[in-house]
């Protein structure tokens, strides 16, 4: 309102208002950004109301800055002005701020709309201080409150190179290459043998497991926790024990397999040995996906999310496993949803926040990607 419309910058925001360290990342920490979108919310629920209607002012945010609109109530005649939305980056002198016009007598700004202004942000950080913890909050703060780094275990995945002489053979087919090896083999099945799939044991990992990994470090990162992550191939079980654990993947996890098998609901192998969800306790109950091609793509998957209060480690235990990489990655990216998971919870009920929980959802593979997913079953002891 004084002109100073460039000053309003997410890290200025962040020092300022969130009291972050100069060295605050925004990459890491989206706090700035959360509270941007919270207050777009609020103020979109108070003139959908019957008091919001009747306002002469509104103040809108719009998506991607930090600089108020304020638009006015006129007559038909003369529709509610706009004051142009500046990006929060973009360098502007005070005087080429736009300045609104007020809709009553010139220079006479409305310093009880700057009362409103001032109250919504009020009530909105007291509102985020002194409401109760959301479902979200109380599944994660065991694990936020830890004094020791979570241990985030990954699944180690085995890859087959083509060896020297099917890349050879393959260039001398398709001509050379900058990049031999990052192109499909174009060989006749009899032009190979198994001497050419040449195993690769804990140099990779699923692309949808380092997304999974990627979500509940920043998640971490946001609430001052730090992680440590490492091949579940490489850990024994005393690494378990000496802190809170997030297992990472199913089938090429040791660790989810094996800890997970005493579990109602765990990781196996049907009679035809397809890959699935299993319910222990009801034999007819299982998921899994009998679309999957040999190149790991399908239309569906289902994931398992466990919450372990008494593990076997005896240290708070996550687990985020999909059948295939797809779930993982939809798994890593619920979990760290506020939203999305604080739905799932409320559905079902209370008194798991000291308990055992596995929650089985199901998810469409569009593109290599997945949509939205659904609750499809759960368990709590």
């Amino acid at each position: 309102m004084e002109g100073h419309a460039h000053s309003l910058k997410e890290r200025t925001l962040a020092t300022d208002v969130f009291d972050r360290p100069s060295s605050w990342d925004s990459g890491e920490d989206t706090i700035v950004r959360g509270g941007a979108r919270e207050v777009r919310k609020r103020l979109a629920q108070y003139y959908a109301s019957p008091e919001g209607m009747q306002e002469r002012v509104r103040f809108e945010l719009a998506p991607g800055s930090y600089v108020p609109l304020f638009l006015y109530a006129e007559s038909v005649e003369a529709p509610p002005q706009k004051v142009p939305v500046l990006s929060a980056e973009d360098p502007v002198k005070e005087s080429e701020v736009p300045r609104p016009q007020p809709p009553w007598r010139p220079g006479a700004w409305p310093f009880w709309a700057v009362g409103i202004g001032l109250t919504v942000a009020v009530a909105i950080a007291l509102a985020a201080k002194f409401s109760p913890a959301s479902a979200f909050d109380e599944f994660w703060n065991p694990i936020w409150r830890s004094p020791d780094p979570v241990l985030i275990a990954i699944a180690h995945p085995i890859v087959y190179h083509p060896s020297s002489r099917a890349v050879h053979l393959n260039n001398q087919r398709l001509g050379p290459s900058r990049l031999p090896i990052q192109r499909p083999l174009q060989l006749l099945p009899k032009e190979l043998d198994g001497s050419d799939m040449v195993p690769v044991l804990d140099q990779y990992v699923g692309y949808g497991d380092a997304l999974a990994a990627s979500d509940i470090s920043a998640l971490m990162g946001r609430h001052s926790g730090s992680v440590r992550i490492r091949s579940a191939d490489k850990l024994e079980f005393a690494d378990l024990r000496e802190a809170p654990s997030a297992l990472i993947g199913s089938f090429t996890n040791r660790w989810t397999v094996e800890l997970s098998e005493p579990f109602r609901i765990h990781f196996g192998y049907n009679v035809r040995g397809i890959p699935e969800l299993l319910d222990s306790t009801i034999p007819a109950r299982h998921w899994n996906i009998p679309s999957k091609k040999d190149d790991g793509t399908a239309s569906d998957d289902y994931f398992l999310i466990c919450r372990l209060s008494n593990s076997p480690s005896g240290k708070l235990m996550l687990i985020a496993a999909g059948l295939t990489q797809f779930g993982t990655e939809a798994a890593g990216r619920l979990l760290a949803d506020p939203e999305r998971l604080n739905d799932t919870l409320r559905k079902i009920g209370r008194n798991w926040q000291s308990r055992n929980l596995e929650l089985v959802f199901h998810a469409k593979v569009v593109e290599n990607s997945t949509s939205a997913s659904e609750l499809i079953a759960w368990h709590v002891w």
